[in-house]
């Protein structure tokens, strides 16, 4: 992601403002995206951020060479998409806060290639990774669209929909 706070704090609190400033920060970012690190540092044995992620904002899918993680949805609704290593989609699983009955977590507990979708207008939620932070320890699918292949993120968005009209 490329708009990226580290507050940097012995006792973080995060409030209603820092969504607003996450979506202030997202509508500037050309990647739609935006996050708060809650953890101090790269190093830290848990990566956990809140993520605000917009409607058409691009994760190019990738899977995690080393750790779990896991996805607590706090606003709006996302899809968690899974994909199997030709990239087809083998699971579409919908997580929000914003119906009754909903579900609004769900961790990987296994290496799969994986995105996520924001499915509302814009989407927040809590990514906790284990750590430290490594650049290189996730794996990006070279099937996948590129952040700059706008017509072929558009065919992605189109499989991804068609993903959560079959459910």
């Amino acid at each position: 992601m490329s708009t990226a706070l580290f507050p940097n704090k012995d006792i973080l609190i995060l409030g209603e403002s820092d969504i607003t400033l996450l979506h202030e920060l997202a509508s500037d970012d050309p990647l739609g995206r935006a996050r708060i690190c809650m953890h101090k540092s790269r190093n830290d044995n848990i990566q956990e951020m809140l993520i605000l992620l917009k409607n058409k904002s691009y994760l190019k899918p990738h899977r995690n060479v080393k750790f779990s993680k896991s996805y607590c949805v706090l606003l709006g609704k996302v899809a968690l998409v899974i994909f199997n290593d030709a990239g087809n989609i083998t699971e579409f699983i919908e997580l929000g806060c914003d119906a009754a009955g909903m579900n609004m977590i769900c961790r990987l507990n296994v290496n799969v290639w994986h995105t996520l979708v924001s499915l509302s207008d814009y989407s927040v939620f809590i990514e906790t990774n284990g750590g430290p932070y490594i650049q290189n320890e996730s794996e990006y699918a070279d099937w996948a669209p590129t952040e700059s292949d706008s017509h072929g993120i558009a065919l992605f968005f189109e499989q991804c929909k068609k993903s959560s009209s079959s459910k």
